[in-house]
């Protein structure tokens, strides 16, 4: 359990502050609004977000019992992890760079389609599938950007890096992913994400040393930095992109879903606001009948780690397959926020 935590600008809510009382969290609140405001580079107020749709801490359900974790002899070898649905690492690049001793699981791997389901078939090489293997650790406890042990309503943490600073959080996890997929399948022109105020940032430009200035008051592009087409390279231009985008910037690299297009993989309900919130589709199940259930990822705030999210609501299976709406008037429901509509469903491009 912790206070509340510092703001940045996708900044959410509460997570834990039932413990510490309403009291001490409205204080921490307050008080850790004001050091981020002083933190934070005076042009990233135009990116910043603030009012919320947050669950009541009071009303988010204790976690589950999870069905036993699959059992898999990981040994790394030739860039994978071998065994069941092995993590090939060549798709994950911060693995080597962050996690070189590693052995994890892939998601496919930690959890299985609920009895009577099955998976829903993706495109070889696609978003989906790529998720569909992400590298996860079995301690499920997630840590924010700092260290901190977070409570959160977490299954699996994903093994991502965070990053040393508050940016990485629920929206920022989203286009990482994406980018980091862009990135494993060589589409390097395509890594190209909007600031809040509609700037565009793309990958290429920054690596061959584009950088933002403020001039006449507006963000703008400007030639600065010497060639670095590296990982350190990339991990800073997202660390960049970051501070300036968030859920009302997320769907200006997206496009909305009608409520007759099948949901896949990747998809995301997002709600904008200040601050908003996002959640990303890491895969979908199907039964005979063709109900469909997701499993479902986020970050937060602080920034943490992105983790699998699990409710002890009715309708989850095995408290981790969240039923996905189907309708205008449908709703998802996640732990950690408001219930998203049919109408809040996105699409990044691949």
């Amino acid at each position: 359990m912790r206070p509340a935590p510092y703001v940045k600008e996708g900044a959410h809510g509460l997570q834990g502050a039932i413990l510490w009382g309403p009291l001490l969290g409205l204080l921490g609140l307050l008080l850790s609004c004001q050091g981020a405001l002083g933190q934070m580079p005076e042009e990233a107020a135009e990116g910043r977000e603030g009012s919320a749709r947050i669950a009541s801490p009071s009303s988010t359900p204790e976690a589950p019992a999870l069905p036993e974790m699959a059992q898999v002899d990981a040994e790394r070898q030739d860039g994978l992890v071998e065994g069941a649905d092995a993590v090939p690492w060549d798709r994950y690049a911060w693995l080597a760079e962050h996690f070189p001793d590693a052995t994890p699981l892939s998601l496919r791997t930690r959890f299985a389609s609920p009895p009577g389901y099955t998976r829903l078939t993706v495109a070889e090489g696609s978003f989906a599938e790529w998720l569909r293997y992400l590298p996860v650790r079995e301690d499920p406890q997630v840590y924010a950007y700092d260290g901190r042990p977070l409570q959160a309503p977490a299954a699996a943490v994903v093994l991502l890096d965070v990053g040393d600073r508050d940016l990485q959080q629920c929206a920022d996890a989203i286009i990482r992913l994406h980018a980091e997929y862009l990135w494993s399948s060589g589409q390097f022109a395509a890594i190209a994400y909007h600031f809040t105020n509609g700037v565009r940032s793309a990958w290429l430009a920054w690596a061959d040393g584009e950088r933002f200035a403020k001039i006449d008051g507006r963000l703008r592009g400007v030639s600065k930095a010497k060639k670095d087409h590296g990982r350190a390279a990339f991990r800073a231009y997202l660390q960049h992109l970051f501070i300036y985008a968030g859920t009302r910037s997320l769907p200006k690299d997206a496009r909305a879903l009608a409520e007759e297009e099948a949901l896949r993989p990747g998809d995301f309900f997002n709600q904008a606001g200040s601050p908003g919130h996002a959640v990303l589709i890491l895969d979908i199940a199907v039964d005979a009948a063709g109900h469909q259930v997701a499993l479902l990822g986020q970050s937060y705030m602080p920034a943490q780690d992105f983790h699998v999210l699990t409710s002890s609501a009715a309708d989850v299976v095995d408290g981790i397959w969240f039923p996905l709406p189907v309708g205008a008037l449908a709703v998802l429901r996640t732990p950690s926020w408001a219930p998203f509509s049919r109408a809040d469903a996105y699409r990044l491009p691949e």
